[in-house]
């Protein structure tokens, strides 16, 4: 009878309420530990704290010098040298997660000298990246579902440093909230999927 058939549709409707308050709490309580982990990686490259030594000695002695022409020989660690919103920074720094504290060098000739400074075992763990480095082809943006947004869009840095960051952020896209992750790498099984809460 109708009496029955709303109490049934009353109890479903409770159900699916429930279900979705679940999962409001577990979304959130995700992003809060995305935050709290940003703000921490914040924290270690505002001081220095937690990079390694042969960075840190990149970092403290060749920021201020120069070559010939004036030019700077390091810009910085990757991870202080972008900038994006901030519903997008727990996916730039997941995606990015290996490059953060390697160090942006403005020329092949910093390259050669930073690594005859360095000590064998002080290097092992320094990686250097040069800025004028090539940066391979990317597919045509008519290729990529509608749902994904290539991060290059998203980062935000100096111009001079832009060619660095699509090759590090190359292949990498932010996955549309309410789509289907799984569905779309089974798509693009080739590209590095992120949603907003950093999640790969």
């Amino acid at each position: 009878d109708l009496v029955r058939e709303l109490t049934d549709e009353i109890n479903e409707l409770s159900a699916i309420r429930r279900r979705l308050l679940t999962e409001q709490t577990e979304l959130q309580n995700r992003k809060t530990r995305a935050d709290s982990r940003l703000q921490s990686l914040k924290e270690l490259v505002a001081t220095g704290e937690g990079l390694d030594s042969g960075v840190r000695t990149v970092i403290s002695e060749f920021r201020d010098k120069k070559n010939d022409f004036g030019k700077p020989f390091v810009s910085g660690t990757i991870a202080a040298l972008y900038r994006t919103e901030t519903q997008y920074e727990a996916a730039l720094a997941s995606a990015l997660h290996n490059h953060l504290d390697e160090i942006a060098v403005t020329s092949d000739e910093a390259i050669v000298q930073i690594r005859q400074h360095l000590k064998a075992g002080q290097y092992s763990r320094v990686v250097l990246r040069s800025q004028v480095e090539s940066v391979p082809g990317t597919p045509a943006q008519k290729e990529l579902h509608p749902d994904l947004t290539p991060l290059t869009q998203l980062v935000q840095t100096d111009p001079e440093l832009l060619p660095l960051f699509r090759k590090l952020l190359q292949g990498s896209c932010l996955v549309s909230t309410g789509s289907d992750p799984e569905t779309l790498s089974l798509q693009f099984p080739n590209l590095c999927l992120v949603d907003l809460e950093g999640n790969c």
